[in-house]
């Protein structure tokens, strides 16, 4: 797979336990009438990893949809929870867990269509605080045997 220009969207929703309204459809719309090759969808890691309102299925879903459309999905981790309100140092274990969960899962694993976003913004903490937190989910995922893309982002 080559990709020369990434033209796409962001869709919020899953971090609200929601996918506002986002139907397969909709995303083969986008393909067609807006000639996206990348998708970027939101979500929390503690409804992810309950599968709080079907988060996690739904989520499946749209990977399954973008691969079958040859679009790039980025799960954007956003923040630990919807109900816990926004965290902007990520926990260490959890973001572990959540990315060895996900690089575990077949629907995401070695996908060249899947990239694993691992926390966006992190803020409120140290170069060094992330650094360890980002290193130590990289890290899982590799360990796990998937090698997807993963974004990093740097903190402030």
């Amino acid at each position: 797979m080559t990709i020369n220009l990434l033209r796409g969207v962001n869709w919020t929703g899953p971090e609200w336990q929601s996918t506002n309204g986002l139907t397969q459809t909709n995303i083969s719309n986008l393909k067609t009438q807006w000639n996206i090759n990348i998708f970027r969808l939101c979500f929390n890691r503690v409804d992810y990893l309950n599968n709080a309102n079907g988060v996690r299925d739904k989520i499946r879903n749209i990977a399954t949809w973008c691969k079958d459309l040859g679009i790039v999905l980025i799960l954007d981790h956003q923040w630990e929870s919807y109900s816990g309100g926004t965290v902007w140092l990520p926990n260490k274990q959890g973001t572990i867990d959540l990315w060895n969960n996900i690089s575990n899962d077949a629907t995401y694993k070695n996908s060249p269509y899947i990239w694993f976003d691992i926390w966006n913004e992190p803020h409120d903490c140290t170069i060094a605080q992330w650094r360890d937190i980002a290193n130590a989910a990289v890290q899982k995922i590799r360990d796990n045997g998937a090698n997807n893309i993963c974004l990093v982002a740097g903190i402030n």
